[in-house]
């Protein structure tokens, strides 16, 4: 949790920076050359308005203040290793700022006098607004090498890992494109935070291991996702050619005349995150009931009253 909030409080520094150099290189009849900004320019005044008006913004980007080695340490924080969507000319000017141990207000005046001296105003780099981001932990595949005993497949080896074969980890996603108007948006090296992933993985592991809460039996939910994570390897492997010309395919047309230990029983899934009574209590009082209804969150919400957040067995 802190160091999600140290990116967000990060990012609400680089905002404030990019407001008050925004302004500060601003004119009245400045017109970009770059026809991109032209029309957005009157809305991008708007919003280094707000930026730098905002007490919120301000107070969580003090955090940052206090805290300032993600500027300078590119395992704490993305801002470093993120030049895509990050302006690398005010992140350094940010670094440099950060560093003097300076109030809010000096902060302010370190980023324009590095303003001033720069050669932003023949560039449009000053013109793109701060990226919208969020933090959000996630699980995918480990990677794997196809060989010749087929280890990769093998849910009975002894194995070092006790996740295998998945990555737990906590990433930054971004919902804005990059500053590379011609640049890919999926981003394929997440910010990952290299200090703590050992430490998810740890507790991760442990968390399995203790088999808490009961009601989600996440040793079991384990097993059956290795399982299935397994299975899809081989069929993905096998249905691409790569086991091999002479792999017999047609043979796995049979697994569908295998049939089950037991018919699984259905099990609804939510639709929506429920997170409390006193939630779906504010939106009732705001006048949304209707609406709730219509989406299907009331649906979701007398089975969150229900059930709470237990995970269903599923059938062997």
């Amino acid at each position: 949790m802190a160091a999600q909030n140290q990116v967000y409080a990060d990012l609400a520094l680089y905002e404030l920076a990019w407001a008050t150099q925004f302004q500060h290189l601003d004119q009245p009849n400045f017109t970009p050359e770059d026809d991109r900004f032209a029309e957005a320019m009157p809305a991008l005044r708007k919003d280094a308005a707000d930026l730098a008006n905002n007490q919120k913004l301000e107070k969580v980007a003090r955090i940052s203040l206090r805290n300032p080695q993600g500027w300078s340490n590119p395992d704490l924080s993305p801002m470093l290793r993120k030049p895509e969507y990050f302006d690398p000319i005010l992140v350094s000017y940010i670094g440099h700022c950060v560093a003097a141990n300076l109030s809010m207000v000096q902060f302010k005046g370190c980023i324009a006098d590095h303003a001033s001296a720069s050669q932003y105003m023949h560039s449009s780099d000053w013109l793109l607004p701060p990226p919208q981001l969020r933090v959000e932990s996630g699980v995918r595949e480990a990677t794997y090498r196809l060989n010749e005993d087929l280890d990769f497949l093998d849910l009975h080896r002894s194995r070092s890992e006790p996740l295998w074969p998945f990555d737990f980890m906590l990433q930054v996603t971004f919902e804005s494109p990059p500053r590379d108007a011609d640049a890919s948006a999926d981003d394929k090296h997440p910010f990952e935070f290299p200090r703590l992933k050992p430490h998810i993985h740890e507790a991760v592991a442990d968390f399995v291991s203790s088999g808490l809460p009961a009601t989600m039996d996440p040793s079991r939910v384990l097993d059956d996702l290795r399982e299935f994570a397994v299975l899809q390897r081989l069929f993905r492997l096998a249905l691409t050619g790569h086991l091999g010309t002479t792999f017999p395919l047609e043979r796995l047309v049979e697994l569908a005349k295998v049939a089950p230990h037991a018919s699984p029983a259905a099990v609804r899934t939510l639709r929506w995150n429920i997170f409390s009574v006193d939630q779906h209590e504010e939106l009732k009082q705001a006048g949304l009931g209707a609406q709730l209804a219509a989406l299907g969150y009331e649906q979701d919400f007398q089975q969150f009253k229900r059930d709470g957040e237990s995970c269903p067995s599923i059938a062997p």
